[in-house]
């Protein structure tokens, strides 16, 4: 519904976010920082979604690429399937040094995301 009012209002773009998936199936968007799962993929399962309502680009909106994976492959499936762009989503600079401390200890923080820059 959001994506079809964007392109009615004339919207330059919209921003697909793996946090918009993951509020439809009621988990609170905060997981949308975690590698818990190929966050990747509920962006690719929204596009098909949204891209038949989209009059302009449909930006790829997700910070977690799963470490596990090849950073390569995950930007080509990301290009073959469409979008015009990726952005950072969401940011880190909203989460306070307590939650950073448990997302380090559990694994996924900083040295694991940077290890693909």
């Amino acid at each position: 519904m959001a994506a079809q009012a964007a392109s009615r209002g004339g919207a330059d773009f919209i921003l697909a976010l793996n946090a918009e998936k993951l509020r439809c199936l009621g988990i609170p968007s905060i997981f949308a920082s975690a590698d818990l799962a190929r966050q990747q993929d509920f962006v690719l399962f929204a596009l098909s979604e949204i891209l038949p309502l989209a009059n302009g680009p449909i930006f790829f909106g997700s910070g977690v690429i799963d470490p596990r994976s090849s950073i390569d492959a995950e930007l080509e499936r990301i290009a073959d399937a469409g979008f015009g762009t990726i952005v950072n989503f969401p940011t880190g600079i909203f989460l306070d040094g307590r939650f950073w401390a448990f997302i380090e200890y559990a694994g996924p923080g900083l040295p694991a995301r940077t290890r693909h820059a």
